[in-house]
């Protein structure tokens, strides 16, 4: 294995490890939400959607003006897609013009060089 494939293996484990520490920063921050909140405006734990959670960073930024735990979310958030561009380059998702140009046969030279006969012309008249 390369070393490109290493660290590509290495951040996709950062992917993981960042998402589920951010999916349950943000359970603890509904939970500390709802627990201020009465009980017909609470966040139920299913059915999440932009909206919902503008509003939750709103109500927590009303509930909790020092509060840390939205940024530390934002954070894990933006880590996790840092790591998946970081996978997907040690993966090699992202081929190199020269490599491009290497695996094209351009040439007749180069459909000569293929294993099996290669018709160029048919004349069917």
């Amino acid at each position: 294995m390369t070393a490109r494939f290493i660290v590509g293996i290495v951040a996709l484990a950062g992917v993981s490890v960042c998402g589920l520490l951010a999916s349950l920063a943000t359970f603890e921050l509904v939970d500390k939400v709802n627990d201020n909140l009465p009980r017909e405006e609470q966040f139920a734990p299913l059915g999440w959607y932009l909206f919902k959670y503008q509003r939750l960073n709103r109500e927590y930024k009303r509930l909790y003006p020092d509060g840390r735990q939205l940024f530390k979310v934002r954070v894990l958030t933006a880590l996790m897609f840092v790591f998946l561009l970081i996978s997907a380059w040690g993966f090699g998702f992202k081929k190199s013009e020269q490599k491009l140009n290497q695996t094209r046969p351009s040439s007749r030279r180069a459909l000569s060089s293929y294993p099996f006969k290669v018709k160029r012309f048919v004349n069917y008249s």
